[in-house]
């Protein structure tokens, strides 16, 4: 019994570094902002450098496991996460923060890199909830109260507590040697066009809906008025919806799951991008909440068959096409919240959720060629 909740609070405490480095602080993105003399646009250079960090962090850490180990990897990352956290928390200039948020993505990465690997043979229906659902949908909603109750900085040193709080953890664990199934190896994978197709399609699709998350501060408080609370309540519905999709385990041909889930987040991007002609009497908050978790839907719809799909071309390199497939699906992100961010306030969601469609629409023209006469992929 202490062994399995050993284990459960581990790999908990492993999934909620990405979302309290990334969901945790969206909602403090104006507060934070405001108190430098930032513009928003270029508060969200924060969420780029993150991102930017965590995806360089999937290959640096899954080579670095191959030597090293498992455990001294998630050490070490969870150090420079606690390192990054405690500077964005002290930080009295922005460089301090952009500094931090590069160490904080550094160190989430290592957790992003290894945490399916660590979760195949203990997966269960109640620790998925956990790691995919609780987490996720708390992580803002935290942040949120922390922002309007204490200040921004309290949303960082929740993060140095939970770091430290799995250095404890992974201290009193013990050390299990690598297995020959778990090392990383990548080259085989440069040249399988059907798994690289697959995985630029879910970089373009995952890249579309996080530079979309990373505008949700700017129209929410520039144009709306409203505060974190709103923020983190469009966070916590997106990840709501993204839960029960990937419990639900939609059926039907991946055919069928890949076009409806892109055209879902097609048409959300355009409604969202048309927000501003919107009748009299429309709320535009929960309109922007609807369109939201649709897009939300349509990624869970197709993203799940395009990762099956990916992990199966792989064959042999299943752990290392995953490793890959990560890292090309937060650069993408990065530099999609970098460009978007670049244009005018006022015309966020066009600029934000116009790119987010072409993005979607060119991921899907990789795809046919092949998806289309594939047969259905068991996951």
């Amino acid at each position: 019994m202490r062994a399995r909740l050993h284990l459960t609070l581990s790999l908990a405490s492993l999934a909620a570094l990405g979302p309290l480095a990334f969901d945790a602080v969206l909602p403090a993105l104006p507060a934070l902002g405001k108190e430098f003399g930032l513009s928003l646009p270029a508060a969200q250079s924060l969420l780029s450098v993150y991102m930017a960090a965590l995806a360089s962090a999937h290959l640096l850490f899954a080579w670095t496991s191959n030597a090293l180990g498992k455990r001294a990897v998630l050490i070490g990352g969870t150090l420079l996460l606690t390192a990054g956290s405690a500077l964005c928390a002290l930080a009295q200039v922005p460089w301090e923060l952009q500094a931090g948020r590069v160490l904080q993505g550094l160190g989430a990465g290592a957790a992003a890199a290894l945490l399916p690997l660590l979760m195949r043979p203990h997966a269960s229906r109640r620790l998925r909830l956990l790691t995919d659902g609780a987490i996720p949908i708390l992580a803002p909603a935290i942040g949120a109260l922390l922002v309007l109750g204490a200040g921004w900085r309290y949303t960082f040193w929740m993060a140095v507590a939970a770091c430290l709080l799995l250095l404890v953890l992974l201290a009193s664990a013990p050390a299990a040697a690598n297995k020959a199934g778990d090392e990383f190896q990548f080259g085989e994978l440069m040249g399988n066009f059907t798994y690289l197709r697959y995985a630029a399609c879910h970089a373009l699709c995952f890249g579309a809906m996080m530079a979309g998350a990373a505008t949700l501060p700017v129209m929410i408080s520039l144009d709306l008025g409203l505060g974190a609370a709103h923020i983190a309540l469009l966070q916590a519905a997106g990840a709501s919806v993204m839960l029960v999709q990937s419990f639900g385990n939609p059926g039907g041909p991946t055919r069928q799951r890949v076009t409806g889930g892109i055209a879902v987040m097609i048409m959300a991007a355009a409604f969202i991008v048309a927000w501003n002609q919107l009748e009299q009497g429309v709320d535009p908050f929960y309109y922007l909440f609807g369109c939201w978790a649709a897009l939300c839907a349509g990624f869970s719809a197709c993203a799940m068959p395009l990762t099956a799909g990916a992990l199966k071309a792989a064959g042999r390199h299943a752990r290392a096409g995953l490793s890959l497939l990560q890292f090309a699906s937060h650069a993408v992100a990065a530099a999609a919240i970098r460009l978007t961010a670049k244009g005018n306030v006022e015309d966020a969601a066009l600029i934000t959720f116009g790119s987010a469609a072409v993005m979607v629409i060119a991921g899907a023209a990789l795809l046919p060629g092949f998806i289309w006469r594939s047969a259905d992929i068991k996951h």
